[in-house]
């Protein structure tokens, strides 16, 4: 996203002075950072477009799937059923067929996207709905937010939280605390949510 003329004051950075330099340096993107907290109505902006895209590459791709694999997809797929999946179709892994039932539920906060996928428990193509979602919305963060090899940006950081990606955070589980909550799986106005045993007991 690119910044609007007379407002990259928003955007400047003073870079960490040198222990023997005596000069204040400062940089002035001319795109925007993943996270920036003096820009709010930015990145909103730039959060949605990628959430509006993500659904937009699902709804193109929903009965083909997505064959370009992206490199962060591992993080992404619920362990039991995380083999990996060539390019192109395998005995192992057929080629993708549209499910007659699953859902896709997207939501972002600040800078966190949330997906979800609504389908039948025991599903034979879990992990390809799993890793269609995934490529979606990996490859919609990159094409929105690039990662520093595609910027040339020596030292950068991937806008893709790899911390956070190790961390489990971005895996498909059954059971997820969102936002500091967990939800049960009862069905729409059923459905409760529940706070975690250690915020409980901190509370």
């Amino acid at each position: 996203m690119i910044v609007e003329a007379g407002k990259e004051y928003n955007f400047v950075y003073q870079l960490q002075q040198r222990k023997d330099g005596k000069e204040l340096f400062y940089v002035v993107p001319s795109s925007l950072q993943m996270g920036c907290m003096n820009s709010p109505p930015y990145l909103s902006t730039a959060t949605e477009s990628t959430r509006t895209l993500f659904v937009r590459i699902l709804a193109l791709t929903c009965k083909q799937g997505i064959t370009q694999p992206h490199r962060h997809e591992q993080f992404c797929i619920e362990p039991s059923s995380s083999m990996s999946c060539p390019p192109s179709p395998s005995p192992l892994c057929p080629q993708w067929t549209l499910p007659r039932d699953t859902r896709v539920f997207t939501r972002i906060f600040v800078d966190d996207f949330i997906n979800g996928i609504a389908s039948p428990v025991g599903r034979k193509h879990k992990h390809d709905a799993q890793l269609w979602t995934a490529r979606g919305a990996l490859h919609a963060i990159h094409a929105v937010f690039p990662p520093p090899d595609v910027l040339q940006h020596e030292g950068g950081r991937d806008s893709v939280s790899e911390k956070k990606l190790k961390k489990g955070d971005a895996r498909f589980k059954p059971d997820k605390v969102l936002l500091g909550f967990s939800p049960d799986r009862r069905p729409t106005t059923q459905r409760t949510f529940a706070v975690p045993k250690d915020k409980k007991n901190r509370y």
